[in-house]
């Protein structure tokens, strides 16, 4: 039997992409049957961690390559994600939205093909806060959101953004010394970020601001007649 079972998952198509953040070029194959039930199993979830590390787990099993895809950024599992959704299950996303103005629910279709990473034109990871003071920044992965029980990045004034922040700290330079992520600690790290100016701190947020990110608008007409839109973004906005 196991004989049958290698020659049917050896006749299973392959495809090939690129991991945006690197462009390093891998190879992947559809999702199985089993691996479609655990997904579906996960859907039904109410916990956006669990969803999350399905999808992890998913991306892990089908493409070449890819060890450890919790620590990539972010928007590479998304991106990685929905080609594998697109080869495994179809280009259309069938998905039911809550409208935030009226709460009903609305039966939307989106396309794989039209959804694109939005690249901020200037991004860089090396911020200069100063002639004498250079930060370079890395993006957020999931190992570090999970690191602080966090499922996405929230952008407000509570301590584990401020961890989460300092965990994207590759490294520090100033004209005679380098600070390696690595060496430091996480309170050295938040320490340094405390004694920033607000403008330097401002600098280090609009790093996350412009990252690359997966967006798709959608329109679609609630049942009072009014066209309205809503903007998808992020991984489990996208999960179905």
């Amino acid at each position: 039997m196991s004989e049958l079972i290698d020659f049917v998952v050896s006749k299973v198509p392959t495809f090939e992409t690129k991991i945006p953040s690197s462009n390093k070029k891998v190879s992947f194959r559809p999702f199985l049957v089993k691996e479609e039930k655990v997904l579906l199993m996960a859907q039904e979830m109410n916990s956006p961690t669990e969803k999350l590390n399905t999808i992890a787990n998913l991306i892990e099993n089908c493409f070449s390559g890819v060890e450890n895809s919790k620590n990539l950024p972010l928007f590479d599992i998304e991106y990685l994600f929905l080609m594998l959704r697109a080869k495994s299950v179809g280009e259309g996303i069938h998905s039911i939205l809550i409208c935030p103005e009226t709460g009903e629910k609305i039966d939307i279709v989106v396309n794989i093909d039209d959804i694109k990473i939005k690249k901020t034109k200037g991004h860089k990871s090396s911020i200069k806060l100063t002639d004498e003071l250079l930060v370079e920044m890395k993006y957020p992965t999931l190992n570090i959101l999970q690191k602080f029980n966090k499922d996405e990045l929230e952008f407000n004034d509570n301590e584990s953004t401020y961890k989460i922040i300092s965990e994207c700290i590759s490294k520090i330079e100033t004209p005679t010394s380098t600070y390696k992520s690595d060496s430091m600690s996480i309170d050295e790290k938040l320490e340094f970020l405390n004694n920033l100016s607000r403008n330097q701190f401002d600098l280090i947020l609009n790093f996350f601001f412009t990252s690359p990110k997966i967006e798709k608008e959608v329109n679609y007409q609630t049942s009072d007649g009014k066209d309205r839109k809503i903007l998808l973004s992020g991984l489990l906005d996208f999960f179905v």
